[in-house]
C-alpha cells in the first residue's frame, strides 16, 4: 500500500466511523456497549454483528494503539474486548482455547473453534521472503510504511512435508490418486478417506474433541482446497475403500474412467456426505445444540460436486446449522453476486447464511471500498451475516471500523 492509498483508506474509514450511530462511536472511544441480552446458551442470530476469523491469541504489539495501551488484562481478553467494541459477535479460531472462549462470552463474543475437513498432511512450498530482512520491525508505523511501499520478492523455495500420526499408523484410511503412491509432489494435499466408517469417526473424534477442550458455542468444518485436475476435478478417492465399493455398486472400473465421469464423481462426493454426517453426529453427541457450521470456497455452481463438496445435499439432508460461502481470492463484483445468489436460492431459508470475505489472502478483498462493496451486494443477494477473515488483517489493514460499517448493512 503507498502512501496515497494510505492516505485514501483512513478519510474512507473515517467517513464510515462518521456514518455509525452514537452508540458506535461510543464504542470506538473506549466506552465498550453493553452485549444485546440473550438466553442462557442461545446462539446469537447471524444478523447481530459481522464475524471475524482469527487466531488463539490476540495480535501482539498491535495492542501497542492509544485505546489499550497499559491495559492490566491479558491480550486475549483484550482482543474479544477489540471485537466487541467493533460489533464483532463471533469470532472463529483454530483450537481456540478455553481462556479465549470463557473470554468472550465475559464480551457478548461468541467463540467457535474450526477445523480444516479430513487435512492431515501435505507438501508445502514455503519460500524465502525478502520481507525476513526487514527494519525496522513490521508493527512499527516506519515499518508498516516501509513494507507497504515495497513489492515483497521471494526466493528459493523450502519444501515441508507432514502426514498425521494416524495416517502413519494406518495408511489404509489414506485418500489416494490412481498412482496408488505414498510418494507426494509439492503442493500436494493428504486427506483421509471418508470410505470407511472407522477413518470417519477418527475424524468425528477430532472435531469433537476440540469442541469439548474449547467449550465454544459452535464449531465449524472448513473444506479447504483440495487436490484437483486441470478440469477442477478431485484426482482422490482411488482407494479401494472407494473404487472397490464403486466396482461393486455399478460393475463399473473407475480405473478404466475417466476422472470426471460423472457417476464416479458424484459417488465420491457422497462418501464426503459420510464423513459430514459423522464428524456432525460426533459434535453433537458432545453438545445437542452446538452449531454446526460448513464453510466452502466460492465456485460456480457446477463445480462444487466435482470437488467432493456436495453441499446441496448436506442441506437437504440436514446435516448443518448455517452454510458459510468463503471468497479466499475473489475480488470481482459480478462473481460475488452471482455466487451468492445460487447459494442463497439453493439454501432456501432452510439454514441460516453467511457471506465470508478474505482481506488476508492474494487477489483478497484489501481496500475498504471494494470490502463494503461486497458486503453490500451479498445482503443484497440476501445472505443472512458478513465475515471476514482474518483478524490479523483487519487490524494492518485498519479495518476495524469497517467491521461496525458493515454491522450496519
Amino acid at each position: 500500500m503507498s502512501a496515497e492509498d494510505g492516505v485514501r483508506r483512513r478519510e474512507f474509514l473515517k467517513g464510515a466511523m462518521a456514518a455509525l450511530p452514537a452508540a458506535a462511536a461510543c464504542g470506538a472511544a473506549g466506552e465498550s456497549p453493553a452485549p444485546e441480552a440473550q438466553a442462557p446458551g442461545a446462539s446469537r442470530p447471524l444478523s447481530a454483528g459481522v464475524g471475524l476469523w482469527g487466531q488463539d491469541l490476540g495480535l501482539g504489539e498491535a495492542f501497542s494503539d492509544s485505546a489499550y495501551a497499559g491495559d492490566a488484562r491479558s491480550e486475549v481478553e483484550i482482543y474479544v474486548q477489540k471485537c466487541a467494541d467493533h460489533g464483532v459477535s463471533r469470532v472463529f479460531a483454530p483450537g481456540a482455547s478455553r481462556e479465549l472462549v470463557e473470554a468472550g462470552s465475559a464480551a457478548g463474543v461468541e467463540v467457535h473453534p474450526y477445523k480444516a475437513v479430513a487435512s492431515h498432511g501435505g507438501i508445502r512450498m514455503r519460500p524465502a521472503w525478502s520481507s525476513l530482512f526487514m527494519v525496522p520491525r513490521f508493527a512499527t508505523e516506519a515499518g508498516r510504511d516501509t513494507l507497504n511501499a515495497h513489492r515483497t520478492i521471494w526466493s528459493h523455495p523450502q519444501r515441508t512435508e507432514s502426514l498425521s500420526a494416524f495416517l502413519r499408523e494406518h495408511p489404509e484410511h489414506r485418500h489416494r490418486n490412481r498412482t496408488l503412491t505414498d510418494e507426494m509432489k509439492n503442493y500436494e494435499r493428504v486427506f483421509l478417506s471418508p470410505g470407511l466408517p472407522e477413518g470417519r469417526a477418527e475424524e468425528g473424534r477430532a472435531f469433537a474433541e476440540l469442541l469439548s477442550r474449547s467449550g465454544g458455542r459452535g464449531i465449524q468444518a472448513e473444506f479447504v482446497s483440495i487436490n484437483e485436475d486441470e478440469n477442477g476435478v478431485t484426482t482422490d478417492g482411488y482407494e479401494d475403500s472407494i473404487a472397490g465399493a464403486f466396482r461393486e455398486a455399478t460393475g463399473r472400473d473407475p480405473f478404466e474412467l475417466p476422472n470426471d465421469d460423472p457417476e464416479w464423481v458424484q459417488f465420491r462426493a457422497d462418501r464426503w456426505t459420510d464423513m459430514v454426517r459423522d464428524i456432525r453426529d460426533a459434535v453433537k453427541a458432545v453438545r445437542s445444540d452446538a452449531v454446526f457450521t460448513i464453510t466452502v470456497i466460492n465456485r460456480d455452481a457446477e463445480g462444487y460436486v466435482p470437488r467432493i463438496q456436495d453441499w446441496p445435499a448436506w442441506v437437504e439432508q440436514g446435516l448443518c446449522d448455517e452454510m458459510h460461502l468463503w471468497f479466499r481470492s475473489t475480488t470481482d463484483m459480478a462473481t460475488i453476486e452471482r455466487h451468492c445468489r445460487h447459494f442463497v436460492d439453493t439454501v432456501a431459508g432452510r439454514v441460516p447464511t453467511m457471506a465470508e470475505f478474505s482481506c488476508y489472502h492474494p487477489g483478497s478483498l484489501q481496500t475498504p471500498e471494494a470490502m463494503m462493496e461486497a458486503a453490500r451486494i451479498a445482503r443484497g443477494a440476501g445472505m443472512d451475516g458478513l465475515g471476514i477473515y482474518r483478524s490479523h488483517a483487519v487490524e494492518q489493514l485498519e479495518f476495524w471500523p469497517l467491521l461496525e460499517a458493515m454491522n450496519r448493512l
